[in-house]
């Protein structure tokens, strides 16, 4: 059986989240969003690097050596024939999302570096940067994170701890779920917003990133380690699907490739 981190574990994690960028994580990492399949870097010792893109037919694009969270998480396979149904969406890889998920499968939810949002950044800082007069201040980015979900710590919700244990673990909040459940709101300096989805099914929100409150950019300029966005516990007897619509580094980049996407 699964054990999961307490209250405590998650206490101790978030110093390794900010140990990260000093010992130089973040200069190991690729500029663009595509990893190397070789080389694992630092994050990798500790988490598997899973991506989220939306309406994409991850099916498609897994390995034999890593099927599908649907079959490992079945003893006996079924051998049914299934026929292969065109996506009502195409998928969207400027939405692309990132999940880091540890050997007890708690998951960190966060946004890949080739989303739009970054693309957008490089744009504002290049024009920022032509435009900035001497004692000029560049705004933020991002202007705030509007979370779609509520927080699970009881002393923000106004409820007792008792009360806030007995809500994440009924049954229909559970369930209800998915990767394509909105988690937030992203609202640009523009006022233009995109909507961030959980990118994993199956499971509850551990914890809501309390840090993006007074710094949302955080999600920009630590995007995997302090600007995570939410840190998501799969359910016990799920754990196996909660990335069914996900992909590995490896099966990432075989979908960019069928679908002609270049780094950008």
């Amino acid at each position: 059986m699964t054990t999961f981190y307490d209250q405590a574990t998650i206490d101790e994690f978030r110093p390794l989240c900010d140990s990260w960028q000093e010992t130089g994580t973040k200069s190991d990492l690729p500029a663009d969003c595509v990893p190397p399949v070789e080389g694992a870097t630092f994050l990798d010792r500790y988490f598997t690097r899973y991506y989220y893109v939306p309406h994409l037919n991850c099916r498609a694009f897994r390995s034999a050596e890593n099927p599908s969270p649907e079959v490992a998480s079945s003893e006996a396979p079924s051998t049914t024939t299934t026929t292969t149904i065109a996506p009502v969406h195409e998928p969207d890889f400027t939405l692309t999302q990132i999940v880091w998920q540890v050997p007890n499968q708690l998951c960190l939810v966060g946004l890949a570096r080739d989303h739009q949002i970054f693309t957008l950044y490089r744009e504002y800082l290049r024009n920022a940067q032509s435009s900035a007069t001497e004692n000029s201040e560049t705004p933020s980015f991002v202007k705030r994170i509007d979370f779609l979900t509520t927080d699970p710590d009881p002393s923000k919700n106004g409820g007792t701890p008792r009360a806030a244990r007995r809500k994440r673990n009924h049954t229909n909040t559970r369930d209800s779920l998915r990767s394509s459940t909105p988690l937030c709101n992203v609202v640009l300096h523009d006022s233009s917003t995109f909507i961030v989805n959980m990118g994993v099914g199956f499971g509850t929100v551990f914890e809501l990133n309390p840090r993006l409150a007074a710094e949302p950019n955080l999600i920009l300029q630590a995007p995997n380690y302090g600007g995570y966005l939410a840190i998501v516990k799969p359910h016990e007897k799920k754990e196996y699907a909660c990335l069914f619509d996900c992909l590995d580094a490896e099966g990432y980049q075989r979908a960019r490739k069928h679908h002609n996407i270049t780094s950008s």
